[in-house]
């Protein structure tokens, strides 16, 4: 009887499974609802005794039935009115645990809403007509129809609210200065581009500058450091075998030296090689 084990019933159910006797007011008002309520609903009905010897066990077969063979989403047991000796075979041990062991959710409808069984404690929902166990099972198509244009109402609302807002918004922008005159937008791109593009010929002629001067430095040391500009100053130079001499000991008497001067060059034989001592 744990609460705990109560299985929710299915939103939507397309097959339920019936256990009852297929004679009868209880068949008709399932059928009658089910089909006013949700009329896609397809509805199997497994026939039993209700009452009397062997209707225990019939009841018991046919839920295990529907759970093992014949699988639905939701089952509704149940049988008209009656006395408590017509009414016993839903409080037999076999049909509680078959209900208890039901891995599809049940709903019981037995007898009239004073009547009170083992059954109604251990199904998933306890209905107190054959009527109502219909209402339990499945929805209502009218309301549901009505509920789904309601949410379509206020979603086309919401729409047309963003729209509106939108719009106004929209409207709002366009009317801003720099939408009316566009070149408002830009004008300080264009100027930071101007300043930049300054800065930018600034920086140029100043690396310009700097590099034709390091530029004059340098010809300068070259002309100075030129051979050319020594020879007319008086000095020349002295040439043995393509090789240039510095010193006396370089050559000896009798070799072939050739001189540059600034203005051309000669060809000489030594004919003395002196080196100059003590500074003399």
């Amino acid at each position: 009887f744990d609460e705990g084990h109560k299985q929710p019933l299915p939103r939507f159910p397309r097959r339920i499974g019936i256990v009852t006797s297929s004679a009868g007011a209880v068949l008709r008002d399932i059928h009658n609802v089910s089909k006013r309520r949700w009329p896609g609903v397809q509805l199997i009905l497994h026939p039993v005794l209700v009452q009397g010897a062997g209707a225990a066990e019939q009841i018991a077969d046919a839920v295990a039935f529907f759970n093992e063979k014949y699988p639905v989403d939701v089952l509704i047991v149940g049988r008209g009115g009656g006395s408590a000796e017509d009414l016993w075979a839903f409080n037999e041990e076999v049909v509680v645990r078959a209900v208890y062991r039901s891995r599809i959710p049940v709903i019981s409808a037995v007898g009239h809403e004073t009547d009170t069984t083992l059954v109604d404690f251990v199904s998933d929902r306890r209905a107190a007509t054959p009527s109502q166990a219909a209402e339990f099972a499945v929805p209502d198509a009218v309301e549901m129809e009505r509920f789904l244009m309601g949410l379509r109402a206020r979603l086309d609302a919401g729409r047309k609210r963003q729209i509106d807002h939108a719009g106004a918004r929209l409207s709002t922008l366009v009317q801003r200065p720099w939408c009316t005159n566009p070149r408002m937008l830009i004008a300080p791109l264009m100027q930071r581009s101007d300043r930049a593009t300054a800065e930018l010929h600034r920086a140029a002629k100043e690396q310009s500058v700097a590099a034709r001067h390091r530029l004059e430095l340098v010809l300068k040391r070259l002309e100075l450091l030129n051979p050319v500009r020594v020879l007319y100053r008086g000095f020349s130079i002295v040439e043995k075998d393509g090789r240039a001499v510095s010193r006396v000991q370089d050559v000896t008497a009798g070799d072939r030296v050739n001189i540059t001067f600034a203005d051309g060059k000669i060809s000489a034989v030594v004919e003395q090689a002196k080196e100059q001592q003590n500074g003399a």
